[in-house]
């Protein structure tokens, strides 16, 4: 009975294999050969009654055919046993590659729960460290909290003493450029500034009063002892 629940339930699955093709042509057979020793069955089993309980004759001929077809029976038997026996190299063939299928399959599946429990402990592992680990950046993280203005320097000043320096710069060398003779600021223009050397510039008043003429340094050494 088992067998026969196996063998239905392997072809309900509907592979074709050859093993499931050799189980359906085993149950066709199978069933035909159970069908004539069942009737052989019947028939001892009533020729047996009848011997026992009712003690009538039997004829000798029924036994006879009775024997005659177990041995027919036999002889079918032996060669369906014979034709199942000889399928048994081609199956151990395909049942090895199942096998080390089976094996390759469960030591892949056995390596995934080891890789699994390996990770799990890796981050088991990095849990702890980064607890322990936790007050220490905090404190750092809070002091560098507190050091950060005083290292840092304020960038806007920078730049307004970058900027003053440069309105000073243009102011003094623009501010020559910018005075005429008539102007009353500013400082007044360097003798010989815009003046060519061949050409040089005319004294002005200032200058003429601060030096004397030729009549009066003239005059001057005759005066003198």
């Amino acid at each position: 009975m088992h067998r026969y629940i196996s063998t239905k339930v392997l072809l309900a699955e509907g592979r074709e294999t050859p093993f499931a093709e050799h189980c359906r042509n085993y149950e066709s057979t199978y069933r035909a050969l159970q069908l004539e020793i069942q009737g052989l069955k019947d028939q001892v089993q009533e020729l047996h009654r009848d011997l026992t309980k009712h003690h009538s004759l039997i004829k000798t001929e029924i036994m006879s055919e009775i024997l005659q077809k177990s041995l027919q029976m036999d002889v079918q038997i032996a060669a369906h046993y014979s034709a199942v026996e000889m399928m048994r190299s081609v199956f151990e063939e395909v049942w090895e590659e199942t096998y080390q299928r089976v094996a390759n399959e469960q030591e892949i599946y056995e390596a995934q729960l080891h890789d699994l429990l390996q990770l799990r402990q890796e981050n088991s592992c990095l849990t702890t460290i980064t607890k322990q680990i936790a007050p220490y950046v905090r404190s750092i993280a809070k002091v560098k909290e507190r050091l950060q203005p005083r290292l840092q320097e304020p960038r806007e000043p920078k730049e307004e003493q970058a900027q003053m320096l440069l309105k000073v710069c243009d102011d003094s060398e623009a501010a020559p450029r910018d005075t005429s003779p008539g102007s009353r600021e500013g400082p007044p223009a360097s003798p010989g500034e815009g003046c060519t050397p061949r050409d040089p510039p005319p004294k002005s008043k200032e200058c003429r009063r601060g030096q004397p003429s030729g009549a009066e340094s003239a005059a001057q050494q005759e005066l003198a002892p």
